[in-house]
């Protein structure tokens, strides 16, 4: 049938308890906009939100969209994904927000809250993507100032076929934080700008790991804010053997 164009505005709440069911699935939707409002919730026990090959969703969220068992409160394998985010996006284990390899151009913009208990909260494996956490706003993993090590990657770029054409980009202008590799580059052609005021930080106590961690070529890292870790030996970037061209 005819997906186009559908508008879903939640200020209640849409919940399934279904093993593997989304609360919403837009997959093979065109042009879906979903606005949860300050009050609504959007859940389900894992992917709450499944765009899946659905191209050009929008989702405005300022209320709380949260897997409550499992990964992936939102997954995207369709282009031109926009999120924009002021309330709180969670996953109880992984990936808050996934964008899957045959993605491209999701724009992430995040002013609220995007959170995921274990590690890899936002999990970028699709090519050309944008993050960008405004002023207040906080990407996580695990609970502040966690020291498990097991709590890990609060954005990755990961390129699963090691594709040289692929990008990606982070303007962080809020706070990052987890226990280690607080952000991880494995994509080629990753762009970081940490501005003024901003913080990307790992805070496990345990030395030997990195605010960033990069593990692929042709990395640019700018850096106007604070990259921090909490131990003597922590680094604020590490660049790992054989990797070339970063800046």
């Amino acid at each position: 049938g005819n997906k186009e164009s559908v508008i879903i505005k939640n200020s209640g709440t849409i919940q399934t308890t279904a093993v593997n069911t989304p609360a919403i699935n837009g997959n093979g939707s065109t042009d879906l906009t979903i606005t949860n409002n300050s009050t609504g919730f959007i859940k389900s026990l894992k992917k709450a939100i499944n765009i899946n090959s659905g191209t050009n969703a929008k989702i405005i969220n300022a209320g709380e969209i949260t897997s409550t068992t499992g990964s992936q409160a939102i997954r995207a394998n369709g282009a031109d994904l926009q999120v924009t985010n002021s309330g709180t996006i969670k996953a109880t284990t992984t990936e808050a927000i996934k964008i899957e390899s045959n993605a491209s151009d999701a724009i992430i913009t995040n002013s609220g809250i995007i959170y995921g208990t274990t590690f890899k909260t936002i999990n970028i494996i699709g090519d050309n993507a944008t993050i960008t956490n405004e002023s207040g706003g906080l990407i996580q993993v695990g609970e502040k100032g966690t020291e498990e090590a097991t709590e890990k990657n609060a954005v990755i770029f990961y390129d699963d076929e090691n594709d040289s054409d692929d990008n990606g980009t982070l303007e962080n202008y809020g706070e990052i934080t987890a226990a280690v590799s607080t952000v991880k580059v494995a994509m080629q052609n990753v762009v970081i700008n940490n501005h003024s005021g901003a913080t990307i930080t790992h805070t496990d106590n345990a030395g030997g790991y990195a605010a960033i961690q990069i593990a692929d070529d042709n990395a640019t890292i700018t850096n106007k804010g604070i990259l921090s870790g909490t131990h003597a030996n922590s680094h604020s970037i590490e660049i790992e053997s054989g990797v070339k061209g970063t800046k």
